[in-house]
């Protein structure tokens, strides 16, 4: 059991109190992305099914056969997590080689995203009949691609046919995680799970994975309390969280945790070459791993940060013009960020700064690949933050430089609420945060 997680203490930890039958009902991967706590939940949750006493990774018990191809019927998984990247990257390790693991590897990642659709969570979500769409069809797809995707000999024109099938998944899968899921947990997943949890499991035990648990709206949060403190019958429960202490005090006090690390760049390069076949890796001075799954997500964070330095600079540049109509002069701190976000979006060659803002969003949508994936309009906005602070905060600090930050960062906060808690366009909450940005940036007192 847990060989498919490669150099994490925690899960020899996790198998070694499963083996005592130690395991109490209610249990908590912390630590940080990347470091294996989500398949290790999916690990733990098919050694709780297995038929054989040391439930080895190859089980050919039928529990073992369905948890492989996440489709037992004993496994509910809730929660955001970014979903592309992994699609994109397992992808990419099948057509490197086309192996029965890399085929697994792909299925395994498109039905992680389909997982959150399952009938127990989606009853009376209104969201779903969007989607309906597109999920029958990347369901159908994926059935078709397993069947068709070690088969040898392929002509020209089924070779072709598959990639355009494979391409077909990853469309419906970006356009299902764009608008099926929410960036927080409701409160109706967690008592439909709840109630799941008490009736009787298919095979020896239920399994509820809540990944990036922090994310639980407040009624949610309370709704799993009521549950951990009477927890169900042959059922664990899993949290998994990259910022434990976020977590109620007393969710936390009614479960076991189990720390993962941040791997070394030699183990992380292991995991690149032993999961995603991956033979040129390279050298990296912070994440191997976290530069590949950037890679995969189709927009970088130099990119990001290029993207982010015309977005602040042609605010800027609007201030700029309402401040010389009005003012005549400009202070410092504002001729400062067009001096130091400028340069960044030209360098990339992404243009000068803009004051048009339809063009300017033209543009940012384009070298973004329109936010397609949840995550990258998270990782915009930071990299939005980061260039006022660097274009302040690296030379005298004044109170004038405090306030465009504060009210920068309160500005970004709100476009960001807007999207993921009340789920409006990215555009709209962009063309916001502009004026929104320009016109603190034309206020001197």
């Amino acid at each position: 059991m847990f060989e498919n997680i490669i150099a994490q203490d925690a899960a020899a930890q996790i198998a070694f109190d499963i083996e005592r039958r130690a395991i109490p009902p209610s249990i908590l991967f912390q630590g940080p992305p990347l470091s294996g706590k989500g398949a290790s939940a999916l690990e733990a949750a098919r050694v709780f099914s297995c038929s054989a006493e040391d439930a080895p990774w190859g089980c050919g018990c039928e529990h073992c056969a369905r948890h492989r191809l996440l489709s037992h019927p004993d496994l509910l998984v809730t929660g955001r997590r970014p979903f592309l990247p992994e699609i994109n990257a397992a992808k990419e390790a099948f057509f490197r080689e086309s192996l029965p693991t890399t085929k697994t590897l792909f299925v395994r990642a498109v039905k992680k995203l389909l997982l959150r659709f399952s009938a127990v969570l989606a009853e009376g979500d209104t969201r779903l009949s969007k989607i309906n769409g597109p999920l029958e069809n990347i369901n159908g797809d994926l059935e078709e691609w397993a069947a068709e995707a070690l088969q040898t000999e392929k002509s020209e024109k089924e070779a072709e046919s598959f990639l355009k099938l494979t391409c077909a998944i990853i469309k419906n899968a970006v356009k299902l995680d764009a608008e099926g899921i929410t960036d927080t947990i409701p409160v109706s997943h967690i008592r439909a799970a709840s109630y799941w949890l008490h009736t009787a499991p298919a095979g020896n035990k239920k399994a509820l994975i809540i990944e990036n648990a922090e994310r639980m709206q407040d009624a949610a949060r309370n709704s799993l309390l009521k549950t951990l403190e009477e927890p169900p019958k042959d059922a664990v429960i899993i949290l998994t969280s990259a910022h434990p202490k976020m977590l109620l005090a007393t969710i936390l006090s009614r479960v076991r945790p189990y720390t993962f690390v941040q791997r070394s760049a030699r183990r992380e390069a292991d995991v690149l070459r032993r999961v995603f076949r991956e033979k040129t890796i390279a050298e990296s001075a912070g994440s191997p791993l976290s530069d590949y799954f950037e890679r995969c997500s189709g927009v970088s964070q130099k990119s990001l940060g290029a993207s982010a330095a015309l977005w602040v600079a042609s605010a800027a540049a609007a201030a700029v013009l309402v401040l010389k109509k009005t003012h005549g002069v400009l202070p410092p701190e504002l001729v400062a960020l067009g001096k130091y976000a400028a340069p960044i979006a030209e360098k990339a060659e992404y243009g000068r700064p803009n004051t048009n803002l339809k063009t300017l969003l033209e543009t940012i949508m384009e070298k973004t690949a329109g936010f397609a994936e949840r995550e990258t309009f998270a990782r915009f906005l930071e990299e939005t933050l980061s260039v006022i602070r660097g274009a302040l905060f690296t030379q005298e600090i004044t109170p004038l430089a405090i306030r465009y930050t504060e009210t920068g960062k309160a500005h970004v906060r709100t476009a960001q609420t807007a999207v993921e808690t009340y789920n409006q366009g990215k555009a709209i909450a962009l063309e916001r945060l502009f004026l929104s940005l320009s016109d603190s940036f034309a206020r001197t007192v």
